[in-house]
Parts: C-alpha cells; structure tokens; sequence
C-alpha cells in the first residue's frame, strides 16, 4: 500500500469560520493593547485602539463590553473576527506520525503534552490542530475556553454573532505565505515585550517558540544564526540587515488610516 497523498494546507486554527459579512467588526487583542475596527461594505469606518492594563480574561471581557456600551460606532455589527496576540496562545508541535492522523488520537497526544510543558490543566483550554501533512510537524494552538466563551458571550449581549477567532501566528503566516513557501526562513512577530520565532521550512514550522523582547538586539543576534528571517514588527524600528525582510502591508491598507503602521496588527487581520 503506498503512502497517503497529504495536501499541502496552511496554518488553519480559526475555532469558527463564517464568511464576513458586510458589516462586521474586527478586533486584535494583545497584551498591552486592543485594536478595534469597524467595516460597512468592505470599507474601513472607524479604528480605534485601547490600552490593556493586564493580562487577565475577566478584565478584557469587562474592556470590551464597556465599548460596546459607551460607543455606539461598535454596536450593530453582525459579527465580531478576532485575532489573538501572542500572550493568549500555547503552542506546540507535535511530530509527524501517521497514527496521528487519527484525530482524537492527535489531540489526546497533544493535551498530555501539554499539561507535561507548561502545567496547566488541558480541560481549560481550548485545542485546535493544523491539518496533518505527510512528513510534516502538526501545529497545536491553545486558548483559555474562559476567553472564548467571554467573547462569544460579549457578542450575543450586543447583537452580533462571533465570526473568524484565529492566533495572530495564524493570520501573519497565512497572510505572508507565499513568501514563505519559496525558502527557509525564521518567521519572527514581536508583540510588545514578546516575541513569537518560528522556524519556516518552506510554509511549514518546524519549531515554534516565544522569547522575551527588549529591542533590535535581540532581532540582529538571530540573525547571526540563520541564513534569512523574516519580521513582523510593524511599530518598532528596526536597523537594516542584509537578511532581514520586514513583511508589512500594502500602501493601500497603510495609507487608509492616520499613523496606519500602529494598527497594522487589526489590519492583517482582514486578510481573507
């Protein structure tokens, strides 16, 4: 019997997927900050971003009601799409096995591992897997249930329904594939005083780590290391490197929007 034929996917995490509808609402939660955006249409009707005092799911769920209270430009959408920075996400990798094709098999595998690395309960997290590839490391994502549930449940109280969830790993490595397929790279996101390095091999990681941030230093000495890397720090400035790319937007999503590189976080999120 020859070997499965795997299709090559992307990283594909949302916990739902809707398609957008014509007005909807998309929200970037980091640590430090949340970003809020508002489309009618498919254009661009108001943005906005908020300071987050802590990192704590009952205080952002009470941050965001209270917007949806106080501002009547976030009311009436019918859904809500939120990509979710580094700080709300756990990833792993688990090896390539053809038994993890199974998926229960898989999950169970990846829970276990889980609780063993970062000892906490798996039951309170929330589990998605990219899809299996022949060969190839399966990427496994946890959320706090606690926050989904918030989200969904801040959603419902205002009338909307909850669209796309998806980690910002997600949305970044979707949005620049192309590039990523054609070499092997480290993918790095910096995120306030956090930064997520995945190592690329050809559009699939082959290890994923988050590492504390303080400045360019800490970009440059990676790249002593490798032959290519590829950033996104859209509000951090970065001395040149001869193999450094910075993946950033296009002018047209940019230049719609005051000080655009600041939001540029919320504005891949719009990335089908």
């Amino acid at each position: 019997m020859g070997k499965p034929h795997w299709k090559r996917s992307i990283v594909s995490l949302s916990w739902i997927r809707f398609p957008r509808s014509r007005s909807h609402l998309r929200l970037y939660l980091g640590d430090t900050e949340l970003q809020l955006a508002r489309y009618e249409k498919g254009e661009l009707q108001v943005i906005k971003k908020l300071a987050l005092e802590k990192t704590d799911v009952s205080y952002v769920i009470e941050r965001l009601k209270y917007e949806f209270d106080t501002d009547d430009r976030m009311q009436g959408c019918a859904q809500i799409h939120c990509a979710l920075g580094i700080a709300w996400c756990r990833y792993l990798l688990l090896p390539w096995d053809e038994r993890l094709v199974d998926k229960a098999l898989a999950e169970a595998m990846a829970r276990a591992l889980f609780e063993r690395r970062y000892g906490q309960i798996a039951e309170e997290y929330c589990l998605r897997l990219s899809k299996p590839i022949y060969g190839r490391p399966q990427v496994a994502t946890f959320v706090p249930l606690a926050l989904l549930n918030g989200l969904r449940h801040s959603c419902l109280g205002h009338g909307g329904s909850l669209g796309r969830i998806e980690p910002l790993l997600a949305v970044i490595w979707n949005r620049f594939l192309p590039l990523l397929l054609v070499k092997r790279s480290t993918l790095c996101i910096v995120e306030s005083m956090r930064m997520l390095e995945v190592d690329n091999d050809h559009g699939t990681p082959s290890s994923i780590k988050v590492k504390p941030f303080k400045d360019a230093n800490d970009i440059i000495g990676t790249t002593r290391q490798l032959s290519s890397i590829d950033l996104f720090a859209p509000d951090i400035d970065i001395p040149c490197h001869p193999l450094l790319t910075r993946l950033e937007l296009g002018d047209s999503e940019i230049c719609a929007v005051p000080e655009g590189a600041a939001y540029s976080y919320v504005l891949c999120s719009g990335a089908p």
